[in-house]
């Protein structure tokens, strides 16, 4: 089977709980003080057109993403690096076609990495809770 095509495959019930490991392992990365934020604050500053800043986000996140969220990738069958992270979001944004809840986690964490706003503690137990 291609990587990409376990999660596509898998039930909803397996792609809410990756994604709540997702969640999991992101939340303290993206918060004051963590590697990710650092790294989405650089690129904001950098560049303002949507296209540059998009381009500088990737080059800085990548690696530290790739870090974080490499056992979790892997523990639902996704290669490590790059490719698995491209393909296991495309996976999770699949189901957000069926699940409101991954849509929103989705929403959230792409709002949170192109516009750079941190989701709240309240927006993350609703996210949570959500995907339970």
């Amino acid at each position: 089977m291609h990587p990409s095509a376990h999660l596509f495959s898998c039930a909803l019930a397996e792609a809410k709980k990756a994604l709540s490991e997702i969640v999991d392992v992101l939340l303290p990365a993206v918060q004051d003080g963590g590697d990710l934020k650092a790294a989405l604050d650089k690129a904001h500053a950098e560049a303002t057109e949507d296209a540059a800043r998009k381009q500088k986000v990737m080059a800085y996140c990548m690696p530290i993403i790739q870090k974080i969220l490499g056992d979790v990738l892997i523990k639902y069958k996704f290669p490590p690096g790059p490719m698995g992270i491209l393909q296991g979001f495309a996976a999770l944004k699949k189901f957000s076609e069926e699940s409101p809840a991954i849509a929103t986690a989705m929403t959230t964490l792409s709002g949170a990495a192109m516009g750079g706003g941190m989701p709240t503690e309240a927006q993350v137990a609703e996210i949570k809770a959500g995907l339970a």
